[in-house]
């Protein structure tokens, strides 16, 4: 499922404040309630890292990979330090050629 454009829309008078608001998939959007809104990105976050991110990659701790996700859109425009993560998640992190491991 792609999302909408303004011209889908027809160019209608709120179409951009809408899209702003709500986003272009279809069912928030034309919901137009920040409830659906809600659960509709809470089961897009829980699907991408469930079924998404489970195909492409070894996690052992996915639950600590949604937590993070979670936590992060409250992170924008803060500097994100890797050394903290195992304080602010009670995790150990180990450092590998490929990358992080949990």
């Amino acid at each position: 499922m792609h999302p909408l454009s303004i011209p889908e829309l027809h160019f209608a008078k709120d179409a951009l404040a809408k899209l702003l608001e709500f986003g272009g998939f279809p069912e928030p959007f034309f919901a137009q309630n920040s409830r659906v809104l809600r659960r509709w990105h809470q089961q897009r976050l829980s699907r991408v890292i469930q079924e998404d991110l489970r195909d492409l990659e070894h996690v052992r701790e996915i639950s600590l990979v949604q937590r993070l996700a979670e936590a992060l859109p409250e992170r924008v425009g803060s500097p994100l330090s890797v050394k903290n993560l195992p304080a602010t998640w009670k995790l150990i992190l180990k450092q590998h050629n490929d990358g992080w491991e949990f």
